[in-house]
């Protein structure tokens, strides 16, 4: 079995440069983003982070997209700002997730204040979303098509758009979306949806809604908008995203990830309990197949809405004012597993595990029921003894005895290696997806084979045919 070692000697290994992104990507998810807004693309040394393709495979304009900034006023549309963004990211060979269409918020006055029949607010949003998302036709991996439509207890939030249309706006939205780009992905997205609730059975009751109607509807976008050791349990946030898949979406994620200290300034012991939380985060999503990527909701505190919003809370992010990297980034590197770049002439190959148990194994379900039997498996196959069987033989003649000896030696030995290895083979399979299972797979053929190499050279020095019957005769 593997065991992790400490976080200080994966980073004193030359092998972990690795970065966001190319690790993510090698667990198994699509991407690992960020976002971005306008105002900090004249900062160089934040762009050349941000554009960093091992880094941020993905990106999503915080702002440029809303209502308030692409229609400002009736039929006036204005695509300067999102454009920007959307070609940094085609520049840059980057996914672009594009934020937002139906929102209550940053809606241009002449939207919220309205006077609407169900017929002219209906005209409004399709004509709305038809001209955005056939501007961006193509260039959006996904888009949140609604934005924050509950309320906490899961009904739904009254704006514009539902005191006018009720809930038919959902579908209609959808609708529109797909048609003005059918092979964009499309995503119901909001905040504290991370873990079972009422909330959450709320957004099963969005999905199942738009499904009936006949619409398309891809995704759940959890925003995971969080608090320093208050983050959901890791089992509790994959339930969550099940109960997502289980309402008929092919795919979740992570989309506007940011976990806060309510207090500041942030402590030694605040920045390792902040980083545990977001390697919860990463467990969690590695653990859902449906997981396809996690996006922060852009890298530095020195741009973080945090401040603004809630007053004397903050450092929520993985890079400090300085765009120095905190503890919370290497916990989001150790916990993606092996570094793809990883030297394999390193000794010692279990130091780029994850977490205190290497989650991609001992966290799926097979593992958990596995794990304990090969334990046991494993028990007693250390416990097989060759003389143990000799004294049942002593009875018969000293060839008989010592042919019988090698027979169910070399048969009963080596059939338990091969049921250890078999099962583990399970286990990896079933626990682990992507690059992860190959390596275990791997590495668990080579430690099993060693053993057995070892035996049979064993038995060649120790056990030779003289030395193997004057022992049978002798005992």
């Amino acid at each position: 079995m593997l065991y992790s070692t400490a976080l200080t000697a994966l980073l004193a290994l030359p092998g972990t440069s690795a970065q966001l992104n190319k690790l993510a990507k090698a667990a198994g998810l699509l991407y690992f983003g960020s976002a971005t807004d306008n105002g900090e693309l004249t900062d160089t040394n934040y762009v050349n982070i941000l554009k960093d393709t091992d880094e941020f495979g993905q990106i999503t304009p915080g702002n440029a997209q809303k209502w308030q900034y692409i229609e400002p006023s009736q039929g006036s549309f204005s695509y300067t700002s999102g454009d920007q963004i959307a070609d940094l990211a085609k520049e840059n060979g980057q996914l672009l997730r594009c934020h937002t269409l139906v929102w209550y918020s940053q809606l241009p006055s002449w939207v919220s204040s309205g006077s609407w029949t169900e017929a002219t607010l209906t005209s409004v949003v399709n004509t709305h979303i038809s001209n955005v998302v056939g501007h961006y036709k193509g260039q959006c991996y996904a888009w949140d098509v609604v934005n924050e439509a509950l309320n906490e207890d899961g009904t739904y939030r009254t704006n514009v758009f539902y005191n006018v249309l009720g809930d038919s706006y959902f579908a209609l939205a959808f609708k529109a979306a797909a048609a003005a780009d059918p092979d964009a992905k499309l995503y119901y997205n909001d905040y504290n949806i991370e873990s079972t609730g009422a909330k959450q059975a709320g957004v099963v009751k969005i999905v199942s809604l738009v499904k009936d109607a006949g619409a398309k509807i891809d995704g759940v976008g959890m925003q995971a908008h969080l608090i320093v050791g208050s983050t959901p349990s890791q089992s509790s946030q994959q339930s969550a995203m099940a109960s997502y898949v289980a309402a008929g979406v092919t795919e979740v994620a992570y989309t506007e990830l940011d976990i806060r200290f309510s207090s500041l300034p942030s402590t030694d012991s605040g920045l390792q309990q902040q980083a545990a939380d977001y390697a919860s985060v990463t467990k969690a999503c590695l653990a859902e197949a449906a997981c396809i990527g996690i996006t922060i909701w852009d890298y530095t505190d020195k741009y973080s809405w945090i401040p603004n919003t809630f007053s004397g809370q903050g450092d929520a992010l993985l890079y400090d004012f300085d765009l120095v990297k905190k503890p919370a980034w290497t916990a989001r590197h150790y916990d993606f597993g092996r570094d793809p770049d990883y030297d394999a002439d390193h000794e010692y190959y279990d130091v780029v595990r994850s977490g205190p148990d290497y989650d991609c194994l001992y966290g799926g379900e097979m593992g958990a029921v596995w794990w304990p039997k090969l334990d046991r498996l494993h028990s007693l196959r250390g416990g097989f003894d060759l003389y143990g069987w000799q004294r049942l033989l002593l009875p018969m003649p000293v060839m008989g005895r010592f042919g019988l000896t090698f027979i169910i030696y070399m048969t009963g030995g080596y059939i338990s290696y091969a049921i250890v290895l078999v099962l583990e083979t399970v286990t990896v399979v079933s626990s682990c997806r992507g690059p992860n299972a190959i390596d275990e797979l791997l590495y668990n053929l080579s430690g099993h084979m060693f053993p057995v190499a070892a035996s049979v050279l064993d038995l060649v020095n120790n056990y030779s045919w003289y030395s193997l019957a004057s022992r049978i005769i002798l005992f």
